[in-house]
């Protein structure tokens, strides 16, 4: 198992774009679409932590909880999902999430339900990922 990336020195933010270095947590196993949202998230301004499964997820959030507005979370990852990890993370504290998925979403069990800010189907292009983000986040 890898340790889960550290941030790094984030691009200056866009002119007029919201974030101001708020913290996202964003959890998927493809790396190519983590460094590309890091790479997007960054550029308009926000600070950016990722995990490439949900045990990774989980254990950033514990650590960084105090930080963290917004965690995107694919549902399907290997060995523990999207789900799975919001439920670890709701248990420890409050948390808004955005749900990933390339197929329909399962209905969210009652106790998760209010942690979810929205659900963004696989494929999307990058206005519309900032778009969810920035409703999630209450922009």
């Amino acid at each position: 198992m890898t340790t889960p990336e550290a941030p790094h020195q984030p691009a200056a933010a866009a002119p007029g774009v919201p974030g101001g270095g708020r913290v996202i947590l964003f959890a998927d196993d493809e790396p190519a679409l983590r460094y590309l949202a890091r790479a997007l998230l960054e550029r308009h301004g926000y600070t950016v932590l990722l995990a490439e499964d949900g045990r990774q997820a989980a254990d950033l959030f514990r650590r960084e909880r105090g930080r963290i507005g917004l965690v995107l979370l694919d549902l399907e990852m290997p060995g523990r999902g999207g789900l799975e990890a919001l439920r670890d993370m709701a248990a420890e504290a409050a948390v808004a999430a955005l749900l990933i998925t390339g197929r329909a979403p399962p209905p969210l069990p009652p106790e998760l339900r209010r942690h979810v800010r929205g659900v963004l189907a696989k494929p999307f292009g990058a206005e519309q990922f900032l778009r969810q983000v920035r409703a999630a986040l209450g922009e």
